[in-house]
């Protein structure tokens, strides 16, 4: 069985920038299927401590400017061995072990709070992905627990504490659709307070941000109605697209080609919330659940240089190219990577172009460029997304295309005859 050696601080403390200093340094041998209970084993014969009255934590930094994670279950465990499998420098990710008095008191607040409350929401942000990775490596959904804590609020209660305002927003979002009542935001800076829609109802709750930090906390909820429940359902006003989105966003996750429609949602909506909607808020509310689960076509479209950045680094000899318009908004791309350009080389000298509609927010075309290996099967050879099928656009595709794989005796192009095609063809 697999094992990896690991580097273990201990009997030191942790300082004021997050370094762990004063310790003394052992090493051990993990095994790869090892669960957090035999680590636990194996890192107590290795430290002596009194196990009635101390307690260990183990934690363990992955940059120097970043907070320290925890290793307290299976899950924590996984994801650690799953970076230290990748890591050829034995000595990197050491464990960094707390012995901690039980009999003295702890604080309220443990290391990973602490530092939630000092950095803000950076640290939450890095605590909470390395936490969705762990279940990940593992294997287990995350969508499921989502859902139900969108539907498990019956009360808000207080003292509960919420990572940011927008998250509380979408539980009281989620709250009033349940419960079927509007309401109207009187303060949101710092403090959020929300009443009842009816001046005259008792119904309010109020929650701020803790200082320095962009965490909210309920201070106060009357959860009484005194207002008439006809006044009360007039409207669902706080049945907001995103609320709803992220109520059916589970809908789409199973299987990408689902089909749901604004019907479907009404349907869905009036049976299990009790929530009447009218088709144009059941459209937009789809919209949004699917820019929850893919993002924007705008944030998409800012990616592009990263992704063709990292595409030529992953894959050395591949050719990629951004063009912008004078305005800095995008143009054309290309792309070819390295083993479509190799292959062309052992193929028969025959190309076949075509280019298909875009179905997205921004519209455009998609050019493509192919071949057929011994097999009789397709070989992409390279990809670009323009405008439109003119002739501007052909002209620049054909040239990418002959920079990049050359000439060969014989060559001969496929295509549909597009007039743009031929005049392309011509000139490059």
């Amino acid at each position: 069985m697999e094992k990896i050696p690991v580097v273990v601080y201990h009997n030191g403390q942790w300082g004021e920038n997050r370094e762990y200093r004063n310790f003394e340094i052992t090493g051990i041998l993990i095994p790869m299927d090892c669960t957090f209970s035999t680590l636990k084993e194996i890192l107590e014969q290795q430290i002596q401590y009194r196990k009635d009255v101390e307690a260990m934590q183990i934690r363990y930094k992955l940059t120097e400017t970043l907070p320290p994670l925890k290793i307290e279950s299976d899950y924590n465990l996984k994801f650690y061995m799953e970076v230290k499998s990748k890591e050829m420098d034995w000595m990197k990710f050491p464990l960094c072990i707390d012995i901690q008095n039980t009999t003295e008191g702890t604080s309220s607040m443990s290391i990973e709070s602490s530092l939630k409350e000092n950095m803000g929401q950076n640290a939450i942000d890095y605590i909470d992905y390395a936490n969705l990775i762990s279940r990940n490596v593992v294997g287990e959904e995350d969508t499921t627990e989502t859902q139900e804590s969108i539907h498990a609020k019956e009360q808000f209660q207080k003292g509960d504490v919420y990572n940011t305002k927008e998250e509380l927003i979408k539980q009281l979002g989620c709250y009033t659709l349940k419960h079927h009542f509007q309401y109207k935001v009187k303060k949101s800076q710092t403090n959020y307070y929300v009443k009842c829609l009816d001046e005259n109802c008792n119904w309010h709750l109020k929650a701020s941000s803790t200082s320095g930090t962009t965490r909210f906390i309920v201070r106060k909820h009357e959860t009484t109605h005194t207002c008439p429940l006809d006044k009360r359902m007039n409207d669902n006003m706080h049945a907001m697209t995103k609320i709803v989105g992220d109520l059916i966003k589970s809908k789409y996750l199973n299987n990408i080609k689902t089909v749901y429609t604004s019907t479907y949602i009404i349907r869905d909506m009036k049976d299990e919330h009790g929530i009447s909607l009218d088709y144009k808020k059941a459209w937009r509310s789809k919209g949004k659940s699917l820019e929850i689960i893919r993002g924007r076509p705008d944030e998409s479209y800012q990616k592009l240089p990263a992704y063709l950045y990292m595409l030529e680094e992953t894959n050395p000899g591949s050719i990629t190219e951004i063009v912008r318009k004078e305005d800095d908004t995008f143009l054309f791309l290309f792309m070819a990577i390295n083993a479509s350009i190799k292959g062309w080389r052992h193929y028969r000298p025959v190309i076949v172009v075509d280019g298909t509609f875009l179905k997205a927010s921004y519209g455009g075309t998609l050019l493509s460029a192919c071949t057929q290996d011994g097999n009789g099967s397709i070989f992409p050879l390279a990809f670009s997304v323009v405008d439109s099928e003119n002739d501007g656009s052909w002209v620049w595709f054909f040239t990418k295309i002959r920079q990049t794989f050359g000439l060969r005796e014989g060559m001969c192009i496929v295509s549909d005859r597009h007039v743009s095609i031929e005049t392309a063809i011509k000139e490059v």
